[in-house]
Formats: C-alpha cells, structure tokens, sequence
C-alpha cells in the first residue's frame, strides 16, 4: 500500500507529532508512506523524504497512491476541490462543523473521518456526516526511557492561541513555566497543566502522563476521555481558583498525585501508544479496501 500524507500546518503542534509518529509508524510496518507539508514546517526536516506542499504538486501525485490521508483544515479542502479519491481526514478539533453549504459539500467528499476522540466523533456526526464513515482513533505516544523526578516547576505548554487557557494559568497564581519543550521539561515537571477552553483530546496530555507528571485539565471536549478526575489526574472548571487549589492539592496529597500518575501510566501503554495508533488507523485504510 501507497498513502501520501498531507499536512498544511506551518508549526510542530500536537497534530504535526501525531504525523511524525504515523509516517514513522507506517514505515515500520512495511507501509509506503510519504509527507506532503508546509515548507516552513519543522516536519518538513523531521521525517526523511517529505515534500514541500503545492497544489500542482498534490494535483499531480495523487494518483500515483492507492490513499491519501490529509491531517489539517486546508488539506482537507485541497483534497474535495482537486476531487482526490479516496481520501482520510484526521479531525482534531471537538468545535462544531460549519453548517453552510460549502462545508457541507466539503464534508461529504471524504470517504473516512479519523476522529481523535469521541468528542470530536460526535461533533462530526451532529454535523450530518454519516457515522459510518468515522473511526475513533486516539492519539499515541512513544513511551519514555525515564520518568520524571517531579522536583521542578509545574509546567503547562506555551501557546498564544486564545482557546488555550495561557490566561487563566496566569491568573490562577500556580508558578508555572510555560513549555517550549515538553519532552526535555517534564524530566523535572512536578505537574502538567493543561487548561483549554476547547479540546478534541490533548495529546499533550497523554505525553506528560508516559513521563510520569501528574496532570490538572480542563473538563472540556475530550479531554475527559483521557483524565478521570482523581484516579489519572484532576479535571478542573476553567476558573484560576480551582485551577490554584487543584494544583495546591497535588502538592499536598502526595499519595493521591502518585496514584494518579502510576494509573495514568496503565491508561497509556494499554489505550494511547504510539503503535496503537499505527495500528488502529492501519485498520481504517483496511476498511476502504
């Protein structure tokens, strides 16, 4: 099998990851997989072979593949315009679809809908797509070689997206440091912070839980498919009181912030590795067939 990956996102956010590992995956599996992506995008160097996006380009090469699997709003619509056939789209967002007629039109062109959560599942199906043609595929991750030691800050991603609660972070008072590098931080996080007034998972999320960090999140879109509050982390309303006194609460029920840790990193290797994921959307591509 031939799939050509299409990904239009010019930085390396938890979808671009996603992409590494499912290209990377792919490969390891015997899967002929190649990346179309931004010229400005890091993946562009990450993943040995990728290609620089144009349109004529994807226009071009598609047919040389027996499936193209796009992983971003614009891939999407360059797909249904260039009429690629068949096509998968890996949603990630849980906000609801566009009811008007061109994203209607836009949305019946796929032949498969991979969503990172039944959050998003449902947001799709709400939108008229046919539940047939969505899979829930969860985000993987590659597991750690060591665990944290916890005697850091508490960390939370960096981001200046305004659905990602950066503010509220800052409000609630937790001395937080806002990561630009969450694989080399969480080697001394003492907690991950994830507060988003929006999510389709958080993959994020699930990196900090195989680094062994206790979590405080949201109670937002997916996000409770992955943190059942006070058995693999604490899920919070968006308000920086409770944000404050969940982080307070992990510093001072030091068993509590074990346990989760410990039950979080039984959730990872069983439902949200990397090579569940491969292999789970290797099962969608067999569906089409």
């Amino acid at each position: 099998m031939r799939v050509l990956h299409v990904d239009c996102g010019p930085e390396m956010r938890g979808g671009q990851w996603q992409v590494l590992q499912l290209v990377e995956g792919m490969r390891a599996n015997g899967i002929e997989a190649d990346l179309m992506c931004n010229a400005s995008s890091p993946l562009l160097n990450r993943v040995s072979g990728s290609i620089p996006f144009s349109v004529s380009l994807l226009r071009s090469m598609w047919k040389s593949f027996d499936l193209t699997h796009v992983h971003d709003a614009r891939s999407h619509t360059w797909a249904a315009v260039l009429g690629i056939t068949p096509f998968i789209v890996s949603r990630r967002v849980s906000f609801a679809v566009r009811s008007g007629f061109a994203s209607r039109w836009k949305y019946s062109k796929a032949s498969r809908y991979l969503a990172i959560s039944n959050a998003v599942a449902k947001s799709l199906i709400d939108a008229g797509v046919s539940a047939e043609k969505v899979r829930v595929v969860y985000d993987g991750v590659q597991e750690f070689p060591w665990k944290s030691d916890v005697s850091g800050k508490p960390i939370a991603p960096a981001s200046v997206d305004p659905q990602k609660g950066s503010d509220l972070i800052v409000a609630s008072g937790v001395p937080v440091q806002f990561s630009t590098d969450l694989p080399e931080d969480l080697r001394t996080a003492s907690a991950f912070l994830y507060i988003s007034r929006q999510e389709g998972l958080g993959s994020a999320i699930v990196m900090a839980m195989a680094a062994g960090v206790p979590v405080i999140a949201s109670n937002v879109g997916g996000i409770p498919e992955l943190v059942h509050h006070e058995e693999t982390g604490l899920l919070v309303q968006n308000e920086p009181n409770e944000i404050f006194s969940a982080w307070k609460r992990l510093a001072d029920e030091k068993e509590l912030a074990a346990q989760m840790v410990e039950n979080a990193l039984v959730q990872v290797k069983s439902r949200f590795t990397a090579e569940i994921m491969v292999q789970r959307t290797l099962m969608a591509y067999e569906d089409l067939r």
